[in-house]
């Protein structure tokens, strides 16, 4: 079945609002999950929310947690995502990363205490959008 891109990212924004996420925390997971739907990774994208409820359900998943850093220098850092889901904590580790990297030619992010972030590749775009494409690694995989 095909289902058009806003009506599937408005079925995303009404469940995340129903369980009382953040707007703003609302808005970056709607867009990894639209994200993984569009690229047809479907085990990523909106699928996955059963998994979500499952968690929240048990009290293991907080969805309410907002990520934040507790321990940086110039090149790297740490988030503790407060035992949230990792899409809002990943996209502020991407953005510092990138930060710090064009500043002082590295940055290395963690996230600690998070749960399901969705595709990686999501934040790989993220840093080749931030303009960062010449870090990228000059080796591929055979």
């Amino acid at each position: 079945m095909n289902v058009a891109a806003d009506c599937l990212r408005a079925q995303i924004v009404a469940i995340l609002s129903a369980w009382k996420m953040k707007p703003e925390m609302i808005e970056i997971t709607a867009d990894v999950l639209l994200a993984a739907d569009l690229s047809g990774i479907e085990s990523h994208g909106i699928a996955i929310m059963t998994l979500y409820e499952e968690k929240m359900r048990a009290g293991i998943l907080q969805l309410q947690a907002e990520p934040r850093i507790v321990r940086q220098n110039m090149v790297t850092a740490l988030i503790d995502a407060g035992a949230g889901l990792g899409h809002t904590a990943s996209v502020m580790a991407t953005r510092l990363a990138t930060e710090k990297a064009k500043a002082n030619g590295i940055g290395a992010v963690s996230v600690t205490n998070s749960h399901h972030f969705g595709i990686a590749g999501y934040y790989a775009k993220m840093i080749a959008d931030r303009g960062l494409e010449r870090f990228q690694s000059r080796y591929t995989l055979h």
